[in-house]
């Protein structure tokens, strides 16, 4: 009897063990650089009456999707880069994949910067349709990187 008793403990422990490496997976995955920073768009003039602007550049640790928050403002599309080690270089990371923001909406934006190895993101936002006259006013809220 005593024997099937010490086996039975050794097959808990087991199980146990491997439940325990399994949530440290899952928590080492959402270790990344989660948190939300704010974001002004002060919409840049450019060519062909093109309003653009970017996020601040910020470290990406893992390849989970960018997260992006507009809590007002005028609508936009936003796409994820990947910014040089330098800062000065900004490359198209998002694989054609673009969103759009209106005031309280929010979304995940699949990305590809850390696949690319680059370590550095930033967020793109074109404003959806020019002003009639004048300065757009801003858009703005939250993003993150990275998410879990």
């Amino acid at each position: 009897m005593k024997k099937g008793k010490g086996r039975v403990s050794r097959i808990v422990l087991v199980v146990f063990g491997l439940l325990t490496i399994g949530s440290a997976g899952m928590m080492a995955n959402a270790a990344g650089n989660i948190t939300n920073e704010d974001f002004t768009y002060d919409w840049i003039e450019g060519p062909q009456d093109v309003w653009s602007d970017v996020t601040r550049t910020r470290s990406k640790l893992d390849d989970t999707s960018s997260m992006m928050a507009c809590e007002g403002g005028p609508s936009y599309t936003a796409s994820v880069y990947a910014v040089s080690d330098d800062g000065y270089s900004y490359y198209d990371a998002s694989g054609g994949h673009s969103y759009a923001f209106t005031a309280n909406s929010s979304t995940y934006m699949i990305n590809y910067v850390y696949e690319n190895g680059y370590h550095k993101a930033a967020i793109v936002g074109y404003l959806s349709s020019s002003p009639s006259f004048g300065h757009p006013v801003p858009s703005f809220g939250f993003w993150s990187p990275d998410s879990i």
